[in-house]
């Protein structure tokens, strides 16, 4: 009977170590996927900010050439054109910024 009583109690101690074991190393999984994730997110938002550059420089280069197009027919609406482009790409870089600050 005390053998059989040791037994029970080796097999429990065996266990609780165990289950220690797979606390810890629960735990750790964690803190591994949320670093991922953390990660993941910094790729995401860098990601998009490219995209978001690419988009503004189509769009400066599209008014550039919109600029030197109606420039031509009408040169006294070059300034104001010039002025317009100016406000439209600052407008999207300000945005550009602000996602990026996330």
């Amino acid at each position: 009977m005390e053998r059989e009583k040791k037994q029970i109690d080796d097999a429990l101690d065996s266990l609780n170590r165990q289950i220690e074991a797979n606390q810890e190393h629960q735990a750790h999984l964690s803190e591994e996927g949320a670093r991922v994730a953390r990660a993941v997110s910094r790729v995401v938002v860098a990601l998009q900010s490219q995209d978001i550059i690419a988009q503004i420089t189509q769009h400066l280069f599209e008014g550039i050439d919109r600029i030197r197009t109606l420039g031509r027919s009408d040169p006294s609406r070059l300034r104001t054109l010039v002025e317009m482009q100016r406000d439209r790409v600052s407008v999207r870089l300000n945005k550009c910024r602000a996602r990026a600050r996330l």
